[in-house]
């Protein structure tokens, strides 16, 4: 018994949320599994009741770029479990943030979903072990989740112009910055109905990026490194290549200011710790915390 059947549905009814245009051929084969019917089918398939696109979306976009309005597809009906299974089992990696914040929300349903075939994989009920595991899948840390995750719920186009990497796109950590502060809002009702409410603006706090290519460093940055390090790493560095067992990280302000670099690596059985402070702020800091 086939898991399918075909229809004309109203482009805009199609969501793209857990597409990924490099699906893998394993994904595409378990997916035929799934339907019980042999890949490639040449159109566009989606999931039945989530009317998630799932494969074959340059046939939809081409439909949109026709200015079509309908368009037939196959619509897959099994369970939207055995689907995030599929995507999370067949994750094919990628660099781009935009990607990776789309998936975000599809990876943590996955490993929530109670009694789901991927809560057997979460490590526990701490959601911070849990975010740390998707952004391990996603290629990337929790630091930079938690920033993606931010840019794409303020201004996704901010993670696409980020990704396009030209010499007018801002970085991962420019367009952080561009993302307005949260704000908690307390509400008392009294008596007679009438509620008071305050605002307070979140405190944030410095905080540290890890470096983990050297291609994403500035040619200033990458000389800091080189004159501040042992010749065999900054011959690495100097080569494009994070030397193996050193830890750098990028040390910023509340307010987004870089202030400079900190790293650690191993010698003779002992962690060696090099800061490099770029401002009094934070020299000042440095001192306090020695």
């Amino acid at each position: 018994m086939k898991m399918y059947n075909t229809a004309v549905v109203d482009v805009s009814q199609i969501k793209t949320k857990y597409y990924q245009p490099e699906n893998s051929k394993e994904f595409l084969f378990t997916l035929g599994v799934l339907l019980k019917t042999i890949f490639p089918l040449e159109v566009v398939v989606v999931h039945k009741s989530t009317m998630q696109l799932i494969a074959n979306g340059h046939y939809l976009q081409l439909a949109i770029e026709e200015g079509k309005g309908e368009i037939e597809v196959v619509l897959a009906d099994f369970p939207e479990e055995h689907l995030l299974h599929a995507i999370a089992t067949h994750w094919k990696p990628t660099k781009k943030y935009a990607v990776m914040f789309k998936f975000i929300d599809v990876f943590m349903k996955y490993y929530t979903k109670k009694n789901g075939i991927g809560a057997q994989f979460s490590k526990g009920e701490n959601p911070h072990a849990l975010r740390d595991l998707v952004a391990e899948i996603l290629g990337t840390n929790r630091t930079y989740l938690d920033m993606i995750e931010a840019i794409g719920k303020f201004r996704p186009e901010l993670l696409e112009s980020v990704d396009a990497g030209g010499s007018d796109s801002p970085s991962l950590q420019e367009a952080f910055a561009m993302v307005p502060k949260k704000k908690s809002t307390k509400s008392q009702k009294s008596g007679n109905s009438e509620s008071d409410s305050t605002v307070n603006e979140e405190e944030k706090k410095n905080y540290t990026l890890p470096v983990t290519e050297i291609n994403g460093l500035s040619n200033e940055e990458q000389i800091t490194l080189t004159t501040n390090l042992p010749s065999w790493q900054a011959e690495e560095i100097g080569n494009g290549i994070l030397p193996e067992g050193l830890s750098i990280s990028k040390c910023y302000t509340n307010n987004d200011t870089f202030q400079g670099f900190s790293m650690v690596y191993e010698k003779d059985g002992k962690s060696v710790i090099i800061h490099i402070a770029y401002t009094d702020d934070l020299r000042s800091s440095l001192l306090k915390a020695a």
